[in-house]
C-alpha cells in the first residue's frame, strides 16, 4: 500500500509540473504576440526603443499569483460571471466531494481520495473552461468577416469610425455585437477608437481583433484607406477560416483514432465486469489493482490528450 501511495503520488506531480510548464509555455507565447502586435502598432520610424518611459506596471510575484492571473484571463476570455476564488472554490467543493465518494466505493485511504479528486476536479475544470473559451471564440469569429465588410461599407459611405462602430453594433448579434457596441459606448464617452479596441484586443485574446485593432491603431497616426485595410483583413480570415477547416478534415482520422483508443478499454472492462464479475474483482478488492487501474486510467487520459494535441494545428 505505501509503495502504490507513493507511486500514485509521483504520477499526480508529474501531472501537475506538466501543467504548469504547459501554462507557463502558452503564458510565454501570449507574450510574445503581445509585443509583436505593440511593435506593429507603433508609428512609422519609432522603435520601441524611442519611446517615453512609462511607469512600470505592477506584476504579479510567484508562482500562485500569476497561476491566479492566467485563471483570470481564462475567465474573461469565456465571459464568466466567476471569479477566480469563487472558481477554486468550486473546484475544493467538487475535490471534497468525489474524494468521499472515491473513499466510499473504492475503500482507499484520505490522501489517495484527495488527490483523486483534486485530480478529477482540476482535469474536469480545466476541460470545460476550455470549451467554454472555443465555443465563445467561434461565436466571435463567425460573423467577425461580415462584421469587417460592414463596417468598410460605412467608412465608404462616409460615416466616421465612432458612427461606424454604432452602426455595426446595432446590425450584429451574439457576443461579437456587444463587443462593438462596448466599444462604441467607450468611444462616445471620449476614448478613442484605437483605445478601445486595444481594450478590446486585451479582453479577448484573439489575433483577428488584435489585427483589428493595430490596423486602426496604424490609421489613427499615419492615415490610409482603412476602409481597404478592413476588407484585406476580411479577406484573411475567410481564407484562414478555410485553412482550418481543411486542417480538420485532415486530422479526423487521428480523432477518431483517439476516441476509440479511448473508449476500447472502457468498453472491454464493462464487458469483463459484466459476463466474469470474479475475474475482474481483484482490481477493485486489492489495493495494488486499484493502483493499476488509476495508472491505467492515467495513462489512457494522458495518451488521448497527447493525440489530440498531435492532431491540433497551431494558434
Amino acid at each position: 500500500m505505501t509503495t502504490a501511495l507513493f507511486a500514485f503520488a509521483f504520477v499526480f506531480a508529474l501531472s501537475f509540473a506538466a501543467g504548469l510548464v504547459h501554462v507557463v509555455v502558452k503564458d510565454r507565447k501570449r507574450r510574445v504576440m503581445r509585443a509583436r502586435m505593440a511593435v506593429l502598432a507603433l508609428p512609422l520610424g519609432m522603435t520601441p526603443a524611442s519611446l517615453p518611459d512609462k511607469p512600470a506596471r505592477a506584476l504579479p510575484r510567484g508562482i500562485l499569483a500569476r497561476l491566479l492571473a492566467g485563471l483570470r484571463h481564462q475567465i474573461d476570455a469565456a465571459n464568466l460571471p466567476l471569479s477566480p476564488a469563487r472558481a477554486l472554490l468550486g473546484v475544493g467543493g467538487v475535490t471534497v466531494l468525489v474524494a468521499i465518494l472515491v473513499q466510499r466505493v473504492a475503500g482507499v485511504g484520505p490522501l489517495v481520495a484527495v488527490l483523486t479528486g483534486g485530480c478529477l476536479a482540476v482535469g474536469a475544470g480545466c476541460i470545460a473552461l476550455r470549451q467554454w473559451t472555443a465555443r465563445r471564440r467561434l461565436a466571435l469569429l463567425a460573423p467577425l468577416p461580415e462584421a469587417l465588410d460592414t463596417l468598410s461599407r460605412g467608412l465608404r459611405a462616409g460615416r466616421g469610425l465612432p458612427d461606424a462602430f454604432g452602426f455595426l453594433a446595432s446590425g450584429t448579434k451574439g457576443p461579437l455585437g456587444q463587443e462593438f457596441a462596448r466599444v462604441g459606448a467607450e468611444v462616445g464617452h471620449g476614448a478613442s477608437a484605437a483605445e478601445a479596441l486595444s481594450r478590446m484586443a486585451r479582453r479577448l485574446s484573439l489575433p483577428e481583433v488584435d489585427f483589428l485593432s493595430c490596423a486602426v491603431s496604424i490609421q489613427s497616426e499615419t492615415g490610409g484607406n482603412l476602409a481597404a485595410t478592413l476588407e484585406n483583413l476580411a479577406r484573411a480570415i475567410r481564407e484562414r477560416r478555410k485553412i482550418e477547416a481543411k486542417g480538420r478534415a485532415l486530422s479526423a482520422e487521428m480523432r477518431a483514432s483517439a476516441l476509440i483508443l479511448a473508449a476500447l478499454p472502457v468498453g472491454v472492462g464493462g464487458m469483463l465486469a459484466t459476463l466474469n464479475p470474479a475475474y475482474m474483482a481483484i482490481l477493485v478488492d486489492d489495493s495494488r489493482g486499484r493502483f493499476l487501474l488509476g495508472y491505467a486510467a492515467l495513462s489512457v487520459l494522458g495518451g488521448v490528450a497527447m493525440m489530440k494535441r498531435m492532431g491540433r494545428l497551431d494558434d
